[in-house]
C-alpha cells in the first residue's frame, strides 16, 4: 500500500500518521501506479490546484480522496467522475463531521425526518462560511440517509459594515425529510445545537460542547485511514463523488448567496 498526502500542517501530519499505522508507505507522484497496488492520493487542498492534482493522480492510477466542498464545483466534479470511471479507480470525499460521536448517536437512534442545526461561531470564522455550511449540509445528508434533493432556499444577512452575519439554509429531500441550518457569527461564545425528530417523536436534542467546527484533524485522519483500508481490500469507503453531485448543487447555491 502506498499513499501521497497533498497538504501540510497538523492535518496533513495526522493523516500521514494514520495511514502509516496501517502499514502504508508514502510515495511521490512521479510515475504511474501498477494496477495491483493499493494507492491512495489524499488531497487536503481547497484550491483549484487540488482539483488539477486530483485529475493528474487519477490518470496516473491513484485512488483519490478529496476535501469537500473545497474548490470543487459541479463542472469539476463531473469531470473527475468521468476520469475515475475511465481509469477504473475510486474518487471519494472527506466528510468528517459525520464521524463526530454526537452525530453518530443521532443516526443510530433511528431515521430522522426533521433536523435543525443552529451554530453560532466567532467573527473570525466568517471567512470559512462556505466550507462550514458544506460540512453541515453533509451532516444532514448522513443523518437522513438521502442524497436526492427536492428544493432548497438560502438567505444571508449582512451587518451594518457589509460583512456576513448569518446564513439560513432550508433543504427538502426527495424522501420528504426537511433540514434547516442557521449559521451565525458574533462575539459571544461558540454554540452548536442539534434537534432531530422522526415518526417516533424527538430522537435527540443536544448542545454540542466543545463545538465540533472546524472539524478536528483526528476525524479527517479517520476518514483517510478508512479509505486506505477499503481500497487495499478492493472495496469502497466514504462517499463516492458521483453520489454527492446533488449536494454539490446545493453547495453552489450557498456559495453564490455568500458572494457579492
Amino acid at each position: 500500500m502506498i499513499f501521497h498526502v497533498s497538504g501540510t500542517g497538523s492535518r496533513g501530519q495526522a493523516v500521514r500518521a494514520a495511514l502509516q499505522s496501517l502499514g502504508a508507505r508514502p510515495a511521490e507522484p512521479g510515475s504511474p501506479v501498477p494496477r495491483d497496488v493499493a494507492a491512495a492520493w489524499i488531497s487536503l487542498e481547497e484550491s483549484l490546484t487540488g482539483i488539477v492534482e486530483a485529475e493528474e493522480a487519477l490518470r496516473a492510477g491513484w485512488n483519490v480522496l478529496m476535501r469537500w466542498p473545497g474548490a470543487l464545483g459541479l463542472r469539476f466534479a463531473e469531470r473527475l467522475v468521468t476520469l475515475a470511471e475511465e481509469a477504473g479507480r475510486q474518487v471519494a470525499l472527506i466528510r468528517p463531521l459525520r464521524r463526530v460521536p454526537e452525530f453518530a448517536g443521532v443516526a443510530s437512534a433511528g431515521r430522522a425526518t426533521i433536523l435543525t442545526l443552529a451554530v453560532d461561531l466567532g467573527l473570525e470564522s466568517r471567512g470559512d462560511a462556505e466550507a462550514l455550511l458544506g460540512d453541515l449540509l453533509d451532516a444532514c445528508v448522513a443523518l437522513f440517509g438521502e442524497t436526492s434533493l427536492q428544493r432548497s432556499e438560502v438567505e444571508s444577512a449582512l451587518d451594518p459594515d457589509g460583512n456576513l452575519s448569518a446564513v439560513a439554509v432550508s433543504v427538502r429531500f426527495q424522501n420528504g425529510a426537511l433540514a434547516q441550518i442557521l449559521l451565525s457569527f458574533g462575539d459571544g461564545p461558540a454554540r452548536f445545537s442539534l434537534v432531530a425528530a422522526g415518526g417516533g417523536g424527538v430522537r435527540r436534542a443536544v448542545s454540542l460542547q466543545p463545538v465540533p467546527l472546524p472539524v478536528a484533524d483526528a476525524f479527517v485522519a479517520s476518514e483517510a485511514a478508512a479509505f486506505m483500508h477499503a481500497i487495499s481490500r478492493r472495496s469502497t469507503s466514504g462517499v463516492a463523488l458521483q453520489d454527492a453531485l446533488e449536494s454539490l448543487r446545493i453547495t453552489e447555491r450557498i456559495r453564490n448567496s455568500l458572494r457579492p
